[in-house]
């Protein structure tokens, strides 16, 4: 039945509610311990004065922003509730966090229907 709806039946693929429960909680948790200042870097929120590089290789050799550049930073002024500048940088990272944090009902639902399957 689940072969017909798409859904893996292999053991290894079943057993991936692990990694997605544990990133699903671990990226929020992170972007909470994260901010964003006026010009924009990211940094530690304790330690503001170290911001963190960009990893961005068009924006660090080219200076230009590809299509994810800003998704870090929108989703981190989301979790800190500062909607409107969120969509601002970003209008997609509202939807990267929900993927994000779907993970958790998604790989609950992996342990709890497809384990014994």
């Amino acid at each position: 039945v689940w072969r017909k709806l798409g859904v893996s039946t292999n053991r290894s693929d079943r057993n991936s509610w692990i990694w997605r429960i544990g990133m699903g909680c671990a990226i929020p948790l992170m972007g909470w311990l994260l901010r964003v200042d006026e010009c924009g870097t990211v940094s530690f929120l304790a330690w503001p004065d170290q911001p963190l590089p960009t990893l961005c290789f068009f924006r660090r050799y080219f200076e230009l922003d590809c299509l994810g550049c800003g998704l870090t930073r929108s989703i981190v002024l989301l979790l800190h509730g500062h909607l409107s500048e969120s969509l601002a940088i970003h209008p997609l990272g509202w939807f990267v966090l929900l993927m994000i944090v779907w993970q958790i009902p998604y790989g609950l639902y992996l342990r709890c229907c497809l384990s014994d399957s």
